[in-house]
């Protein structure tokens, strides 16, 4: 997997622009034709520290999923690790695992370059793809398609004060999440302010064909599945 480089950012309204090296792999490593690859000791992951994985002190969870998920973990140097119990903080971006001891770790996040996460009765079927790019002060941005058009996801987790409880004597806080969208085209990364037709247009070479798909098909281009099915759609006819 080659990694993706920003090599230059701009601005043409309300869609922000970086250019970028290529498509984002989101095959899996048993994936026919995806290449040799080494399944490492988790020691590559060079751990820091034991960590705790829950907050009572915050309502809500900063993990893309609260419960544990197996996972391939790609680093920076081509090494791959396969884990049976892995989490993603995304208030934090760091990478939690359990070692043999079932102790909770914490990976060194600057040695990573991509996440998939599996079912963990399944290991050929993927549950997401996050990729770190650290562009617009966000670290990993979830894949949701394959093809050279590709919808990513940001999400963005901050600690919020919700307000002061007065039977506990003390104030009360709570995650909060907020979702950016972007689309990988043309080998450059434009941010989308809003999931609608207007804004895709904009951003592909749209003909009247694939309007008449979007007709027969009831795909209003309102939300992310929308978006995942005719980026889909659209892919295949490039």
């Amino acid at each position: 997997m080659r990694m993706l480089i920003i090599a230059l950012i701009f601005f043409t309204g309300n869609i922000v622009t970086g250019q970028v090296s290529t498509s984002i792999d989101v095959r899996l490593p048993s994936d026919q034709g995806y290449g040799s690859v080494n399944y490492n000791n988790p020691s590559e992951l060079e751990a820091k520290k034991q960590v705790t994985v829950d907050n009572d002190e915050i309502a809500g969870s900063a993990f893309w999923k609260k419960d544990w998920n197996a996972g391939y973990v790609f680093l920076a140097s081509g090494s791959i690790v396969k884990l049976s119990n892995i989490k993603l903080n995304l208030l934090t971006n760091e990478i939690y695992f359990l070692d043999a001891g079932n102790t909770i770790k914490s990976a060194n996040a600057s040695n990573i370059s991509k996440i998939i996460f599996i079912d963990k009765s399944d290991s050929l079927k993927a549950l997401a793809v996050f990729q770190k790019l650290n562009f617009e002060d966000n670290v990993f941005f979830q894949v949701l398609n394959s093809g050279d058009n590709q919808l990513l996801k940001a999400i963005k987790i901050s600690v919020v004060k919700r307000g002061y409880n007065t039977l506990l004597g003390k104030d009360e806080y709570a995650y909060d999440s907020k979702t950016v969208y972007y689309l990988f085209h043309s080998a450059q990364i434009s941010k989308v302010d809003v999931l609608n037709k207007e804004h895709l247009v904009a951003l592909l070479d749209f003909s009247d064909g694939y309007n008449k798909w979007l007709e027969e098909n009831k795909n209003k281009l309102r939300g992310e599945t929308d978006w995942v099915n005719f980026i889909t759609y659209y892919n295949s006819k490039q």
